[in-house]
C-alpha cells in the first residue's frame, strides 16, 4: 500500500512574520550574549588584543551549532548559544592561562583548551546516552 501524501499545512503571513521577527531577536539576543563572554574571557591583560577574534570564534561557533542543532535535534526550535554557567569558570582559565604561559602563546592557548574543553563535554554527553535510564531524561 501506497502512504498518502502528508497534508500541506497552510501557515497565514502573520505567523510567518512573528516567526521572523522572533527568529530575528533571538539572534541579536545570541550576538549580544557572545560579544559580552568574549569581553569576559578578555579580561586579562594578554588577551586584550584578541578581544576581535574571541567574539568572531563566539559567534561562529554558536552559529555552528545552531545548524547541527537544527539539523540533528528532536526540537528543532532549540536555541543554540554559549552558556552564561561557564563563562565564570572559563574566565578563570583564560586568566590563568595568560599568567603562566608566555604573552605571545596565550591567545592560541586559550584557543586551544576552550576547544578541548568542549570536545570533552561533548564526548561527556555523548557517552550519558548510552547509559541506561537515559530515555527518562531524553523525554
Amino acid at each position: 500500500f501506497l502512504a498518502a501524501p502528508p497534508l500541506a499545512m497552510s501557515v497565514s503571513p502573520a505567523s510567518r512574520f512573528s516567526s521572523v521577527i522572533s527568529g530575528s531577536l533571538l539572534g541579536l539576543l545570541v550576538i549580544f550574549r557572545d560579544v559580552s563572554f568574549a569581553l569576559v574571557y578578555c579580561t586579562p591583560l594578554a588577551l586584550q588584543s584578541s578581544k576581535t577574534l574571541m567574539m568572531a570564534t563566539l559567534l561562529l561557533s554558536s552559529c555552528a551549532a545552531q545548524v547541527v542543532y537544527s539539523f540533528r535535534h528532536s526540537l528543532p526550535t532549540v536555541i543554540a548559544c554559549t552558556s552564561s554557567a561557564a563563562v565564570p569558570f572559563q574566565s578563570i582559565i583564560a586568566s590563568s592561562i595568560a599568567a603562566t604561559v608566555e604573552p605571545e602563546a596565550v591567545t592560541p592557548t586559550v584557543m586551544a583548551t576552550f576547544a578541548a574543553i568542549a570536545v570533552i563535554n561533548g564526548l561527556l554527553l555523548l557517552l550519558l546516552g548510552f547509559l541506561p535510564h537515559m530515555d527518562i531524561l531524553k523525554s
